[in-house]
């Protein structure tokens, strides 16, 4: 019986148009697979700093000009700015930035004899990348513990001391070096012990405790309730435009990389757009082309349908056997698309790393969602439009 049909339906019908359609339809499902997979990589790629907990931080301050320099404008942060910073919904929380109220003075022992003034800042602990088990002060202690950005070590070890002559030091002996801090301003003078305890890749500074930067502002130095002028943001997402926008409107200026990355993160939407949209045109395309195939395929054989139809077959019978072509053909084609883009994706993540660029080889989840709800959808519509045109076909 089946047999039977299928040669009354099919016989000596053009099949180039169905494999013309079916190709098309392998090609829009691998470009628009390889547009989604392309973005989540990149997007990746683009935070590569985000922490596990999924939170990003940016290091605010406001642009330095002329005014600044004639004392026409300040540098510092307002109540009101502050406050209208964490309102935005792209703000978590904020940390002030406390600078040192007194002179420092931070002295090695003679095995290095590095002597400077110093500058130091302060930032709630929760803004840290690292906290050290020594990262605690009390006014009674005679130890402050110290932490620096990576980066003052690599300024030390190959600009300063090469040109004043002093040995370079690696960063684990850094920590075992006794140091001496001197403080002094209106309230006298203080001596401490001191060490650097850790290194910040956050925060490009030379921090101590906040509890001791209160302190010592309070008790040494000149304690006036001075606005910061720098702050710490936490923020789910660095890289929002909104982001950019906000501090490019107010004058706020922060690490550069991030907000390049939330320009480069814009373009990308918009290339994978359209690179999807190209996808989405083909495939749409193809289907176009399967039903104008069965519309064609059920007008030449009007005839032998009613006829079938009058023998005591049923509309429903009919429709099966179309489909059950167009199913196996559109597992076929989904198949063979899973395939290329399998590979293909392989062969741009192993020439992406070969070039030492940081890339997940995973394929995203979306990326296999999105193909099933393509495939179903396909599978949907033209199974409803097939049952619609045999019921008008039997009329």
């Amino acid at each position: 019986m089946h047999w039977l049909l299928t040669k009354i339906i099919w016989q000596n019908k053009s099949k180039w148009q169905l494999f013309l359609a079916a190709a098309g339809f392998v090609a829009g499902l691998v470009i628009m697979l390889v547009a989604v997979q392309i973005y989540w990589d990149i997007e990746a790629a683009l935070q590569p700093q985000k922490n596990k907990s999924g939170r990003d931080f940016l290091i605010l301050n406001k642009e330095i000009g002329l005014a600044n320099t004639l004392k026409l404008a300040s540098s510092q942060f307002t109540q009101n700015e502050i406050d209208s910073l964490k309102n935005q919904p792209f703000v978590t929380k904020i940390g002030l930035f406390t600078s040192n109220q007194f002179e420092s003075y931070l002295e090695a022992s003679s095995l290095i004899p590095f002597k400077t003034n110093l500058f130091f800042e302060a930032v709630p602990d929760d803004f840290l990348d690292v906290v050290p088990s020594q990262w605690v002060w009390d006014e009674h202690s005679d130890f402050v513990p110290i932490m620096m950005s990576q980066d003052f070590i690599n300024l030390y070890n190959f600009g300063y001391a090469p040109s004043q002559g002093l040995p370079q030091i690696p960063k684990e002996s850094v920590t075992l070096l006794p140091l001496t801090l001197r403080i002094a301003g209106k309230g006298g003078e203080r001596v401490y012990d001191a060490q650097i305890v850790g290194f910040s890749d956050r925060i490009s500074s030379v921090l101590v405790p906040e509890r001791f930067m209160v302190w010592a502002n309070e008790h040494i130095g000149q304690s006036t309730g001075q606005q910061p002028s720098r702050l710490i943001v936490e923020t789910p997402n660095a890289s929002d435009a909104a982001v950019a926008d906000y501090l490019k409107k107010h004058g706020y200026v922060t690490n550069q990389d991030k907000l390049r990355a939330s320009q480069t993160n814009g373009v990308l939407r918009v290339i994978m757009s359209l690179v999807g949209l190209l996808g989405a045109f083909f495939i749409a395309l193809s289907v176009v082309i399967f039903l104008m195939n069965f519309r064609l395929i059920i007008a030449e054989a009007k005839e032998e349908i009613r006829l079938l139809l009058q023998l005591g077959y049923k509309v429903k019978t009919l429709s099966f056997n179309m489909l059950l072509y167009f199913s196996v053909g559109l597992l076929v084609a989904s198949g063979s698309a899973m395939v290329i883009f399998t590979k293909l994706i392989a062969s741009l993540h192993a020439f992406v790393s070969a070039n030492g660029l940081p890339i997940t080889t995973d394929i995203n989840s979306t990326v296999w969602t999105l193909a099933a709800v393509l495939v179903a959808g396909c599978w949907a519509v033209s199974s409803l439009s097939v049952w619609r045109l045999l019921r008008v076909a039997a009329q």
